[in-house]
């Protein structure tokens, strides 16, 4: 029994890894694979995972038997199937909405650099020179 719950809860990891690397490429395909789109992508992960240790942990506690623990792997295993179906309209809606924000100017997320402050990062470098 206990060897069953370990295997799951490897299974689930490398699933939630696989999740991880699925979503990189599919907002890589519209909004591009920048450092910037990773680390949203990782903390997006992050929290995710981190309230879902909070609820597992709750609701472990309320229904501590391996029937809930198969029911609650057989719902997020549904939802799971349902990423592919959702993701594409959702993110397609994203790209529309972000090519009609002109938030900078000539800076906008658009733009190949991925700094929309780059000249102000220029100029605040000469500060360890004022000494």
């Amino acid at each position: 029994m206990k060897r069953f719950i370990f295997f799951s809860v490897f299974i689930a990891g490398f699933s939630s890894m696989a999740i991880e690397m699925t979503a990189s490429r599919m907002i890589g395909n519209i909004f591009s694979s920048a450092n910037l789109i990773w680390a949203c992508v990782i903390g997006s992960i992050m929290i995710y995972m981190a309230i879902g240790n909070w609820l597992g942990g709750i609701f472990s506690d309320k229904y501590p038997d391996l029937f809930h623990y198969l029911i609650l792997i057989f719902i997020s295993g549904i939802f799971c199937c349902l990423i592919p179906l959702f993701s594409r309209p959702l993110l397609l809606k994203g790209a529309q909405a972000m090519d009609q924000m002109t938030l900078l100017g000539p800076y906008s997320f658009s733009n190949s650099s991925s700094d929309p402050f780059y000249p102000d990062d220029i100029i605040r470098n000469d500060h360890p020179f004022c000494d």
